[in-house]
């Protein structure tokens, strides 16, 4: 069984879906769901990771507040080692407000404690006990993501394979050193606006074949239009499965953990993993809770298996 560890953001999500329009100011509107979850691209990833049956490790800093202990407790009832998270008393647990559609989210994000994880704050000396090393949001982990090339080379000095989600950039600089990271990034998951605006290129082709060049796999998560991935010369796709969409929030990092789980656990070939993530995706936006729901491997074979009509 493979060992993964995930380091990065972990946050409470508040979502809030059945929502008839867009907030406006001076007005009100209701909704028919609210609900609260562990969060972050990381944890999300880690969360569903766990729930796929993998061996998955965290490593991240909270607050010692009441929205960190409910963090620690979700993750730890997850069976995710949790052994190294901080929980530091003199800064806030970060939340977001994710209002959910039936096509996209919006966030809200009080950043708080997802910017104070240093590289200083990770026990470097336990990396090889792991296999695989995946973190996400890199654009809002201020403290980190000077040091995220550092962290990845010492990675790969350890014979980890690696994955990193690019997230969105609030600020929208996009001021990533692709030059410095990529090459110890083994697979790169951003989504097509990610990727597009990261490369400033005008296509997603021109974006794949920019970012081909440092070595890493690029795989572009594209919702409803599915998934592609390339890797030097060589493109893949595969087709998202038609769903009734309940909940997006988390369903890219559903998505990731599919991805990661069916390359790295189960060895499978990048169609079909890449088949394998779209199932897990789907099942995460069709589930109330996103990301919080647990998907087992069994479950995502059995629904892909249906799907393409070879169940019995």
């Amino acid at each position: 069984m493979k060992r993964f560890l995930v380091v990065g953001d972990a946050n409470v999500d508040i979502i809030v879906s059945g929502i008839s329009g867009f907030p406006v100011l001076g007005q009100e509107l209701s909704c028919e769901s609210f609900s609260m979850h562990p969060g972050g691209s990381s944890a999300n990833c880690a969360n569903c990771l766990a729930g796929l049956g993998a061996d998955v490790t965290f490593w991240g800093k909270i607050g010692a507040d009441a929205l960190g202990d409910f963090i620690l407790h979700e993750l730890q009832q997850r069976h995710i080692d949790t052994g190294h998270v901080i929980q530091d008393p003199s800064i806030h647990t970060g939340a977001c407000v994710a209002l959910s559609y039936s096509t996209d989210r919006a966030l809200i994000s009080y950043l708080a404690s997802i910017t104070s994880l240093q590289y200083q704050d990770l026990p470097l000396h336990l990396l090889g006990q792991f296999d695989h090393l995946h973190s996400g949001s890199i654009f809002i982990q201020d403290g980190l993501k000077l040091d995220f090339a550092r962290l990845f080379k010492l990675a790969k000095e350890h014979n980890l394979s690696t994955s990193l989600d690019s997230g969105w950039d609030p600020a929208e600089q996009w001021g990533i050193d692709l030059h410095n990271l990529l090459p110890y990034v083994d697979y790169f998951i951003p989504n097509e606006v990610e990727i597009l605006n990261i490369t400033g290129k005008g296509s997603l082709e021109a974006a794949l074949e920019e970012l081909s060049r440092f070595g890493s796999t690029v795989i572009v998560k594209r919702g409803k239009e599915g998934a592609i991935a390339r890797a030097g010369n060589h493109v893949w796709q595969a087709p998202a499965f038609k769903i009734d969409v309940v909940e997006t929030t988390g369903a890219g990092d559903c998505f990731n953990a599919g991805l990661l789980y069916a390359l790295i656990e189960e060895s499978q070939e990048i169609p079909e993993a890449l088949q394998f993530a779209n199932g897990c995706g789907a099942i995460g936006a069709s589930t109330p809770g996103g990301a919080s729901a647990r998907l087992s491997s069994e479950q995502v074979h059995r629904f892909i298996a249906k799907r393409l009509g070879h169940a019995p």
